[in-house]
Formats: C-alpha cells, structure tokens, sequence
C-alpha cells in the first residue's frame, strides 16, 4: 500500500470520526481518537509533498536555471527567431505570462515609440528600484518557431542554388536570391588580384558552409575548387 493511499485512508478516517463525534453530541472520547488520525493523516501528506516540491524544485533548476518563478527577464534584440546571437545589448521587462521563461525562448517586447520587437531572453533579473518596465507581450510560439526555420531553410537553399548555378552544377528552378545572404561570386573569368581574393573568399566561406552541413561531397569539391582559383589567380600576381 503506497503513502498516498494511506494518507487517503486516515484523512477518510478523520473526517469519519468528526462526522460521528457531531452527530453523537461530541463524546470527549472521540477527541483523541480524531486527533491520532488527523495527525497520522497530516504525517503522511507531509512526507508526500515535501519530496514532490524538492524534485519539482530540482527539476525546474535543471531545465530553466531557477527554482522560483523570476518576474524580470533581460532579453537582447534579434531580426529573427533563426538568430542565435547574444551579442547584443541587454534589456530588461517584466514577465507577467503563464508559462515558465527559458534563457534561448523568443518573446515580442514593447519599444517605446516603435512597434514591438522580436526578442530572444538571455538571462533573469532583478526589479530595479524607482524604474517601471514594460511586460514582455507574449512568447513566440512552437508553430510560428517551426515557420520561421522552414522559411529560413527555404532561403538557405535558394542560396545555395545560386551557388550550384555558379559552378555548373545540375539545379531544378532558381528561385530569387534571398535578401541578406552572401552574393555569390562569378566562379570562372579573371581579375585583379584584389577582386580575385574577394571572390576567393566568397567562394571559401560557400565551401566552408557546404562542409559544415555535410552537404554532397561533389558540392563540397565544386565550391573548394572555386575558391582554390580565384586564390591561384590572386597568388600569381
């Protein structure tokens, strides 16, 4: 029998008791009777409880880095739920929300005179004193998380498209390039060796991704193969 059926069983007991001691006209008997299972009863609730809040405390300390619910979060502005940067300044608003806030979650802030803004919590804080923060709005949600890396996906690989392009390779329909990726170098002609560095660079930095993302091995060599180029031109100046 576990401590919660027990613990059932004698705060049953107890209000039994008390039903019993009203409706027979209080005998000081049953007082004491009462008494030891009300006390039994309290004895095993506290031996639940206590251990269910110290691992409920342990867990929260594990997965969000606090024990007790902060009302002051710091989030640093982002241009995207696909921005991991935490370089930038810090800046402080309350948390009035449900739900728990975890350091990497995205939030919509209020900048005064300005529309909201995409923000990514970095840390907790304490409530300065004689300064009134605003309230984060709301949490950026799983679904609009999930559409934002598929969108960020999407642009990435219009990207590389273009790279693909550039070096002969087979591609289907090239969408337009996307705004604020790196242009792709031209992968064949000359140059000066200035511009010949640059665009060895390009290509190098196009490598060095295809690499990191394991694309095919025949992408990874095309665009190693461009950069080597333009660097063997820049080299024979």
């Amino acid at each position: 029998m576990t401590k919660k059926t027990l613990a059932w069983i004698f705060t049953g007991l107890t209000i039994l008791v008390a039903i019993i001691s009203n409706l027979t006209g209080n005998p000081p008997f049953l007082d004491p009777v009462m008494g030891i299972l009300g006390l039994a009863a309290i004895i095993l609730w506290c031996m639940i409880w206590i251990p269910a809040r110290q691992k409920r405390r342990q867990v929260m300390l594990d997965e969000y880095g606090y024990t007790k619910k902060p009302n002051v979060v710091q989030v640093t502005y982002v241009e995207s739920v696909t921005d991991q940067s935490t370089g930038g300044m810090g800046y402080s608003y309350t948390w009035g929300l449900s739900e728990l806030p975890k350091v990497g979650d995205f939030v919509l802030a209020p900048v005064e005179g300005e529309e909201p803004k995409l923000a990514m919590i970095v840390g907790f804080d304490k409530a300065p004193e004689g300064i009134e923060l605003k309230s984060v709005l709301r949490k950026i949600t799983d679904e609009e998380m999930i559409a934002a890396a598929a969108e960020r996906a999407a642009e990435e690989e219009a990207w590389l498209d273009h790279a693909r392009l550039a070096v002969g390779l087979p591609v289907g329909d090239v969408g337009p390039f996307p705004e604020g990726y790196p242009v792709v170098p031209p992968a064949t002609g000359d140059a000066d060796p200035t511009a010949a560095d640059a665009y060895g660079r390009g290509w190098w930095r196009i490598y060095k991704h295809a690499e990191e993302n394991e694309l095919p091995a025949s992408e990874i060599e095309a665009f190693k193969t461009a950069a080597n180029r333009w660097f063997a031109i820049r080299d024979r100046a």
